[in-house]
């Protein structure tokens, strides 16, 4: 939806789901490494706002929640959208 209306998308996945996370058709690819033991994204592994901050060139951005599928039911996940 936010690429329809014209925003830049910046997703957020582990190493484990890349491919995953390259399919949805994000712009930008945030790639983390897994919380030990867990297939789930270890959000200390990377500086995840420095990486946006330096994909946007600086430029605010607007964080949304969307649902995105694992092996599991659905489950909130974050993107960032910002104007091309």
């Amino acid at each position: 939806m936010a690429k329809i209306r014209g925003h830049k998308v910046i997703g957020t996945t582990s190493k484990s789901k890349e491919a995953i996370g390259r399919a949805t058709g994000v712009d930008e690819l945030i790639v983390l490494d897994e919380a030990p033991g867990t297939s789930y994204e270890d959000y200390k592994s990377v500086d995840v706002t420095k990486k946006v901050m330096e994909i946007t060139g600086g430029e605010v951005c607007t964080p949304l929640t969307l649902l995105c599928h694992s092996m599991r039911p659905l489950r909130p996940c974050t993107a960032a959208a910002m104007p091309k």
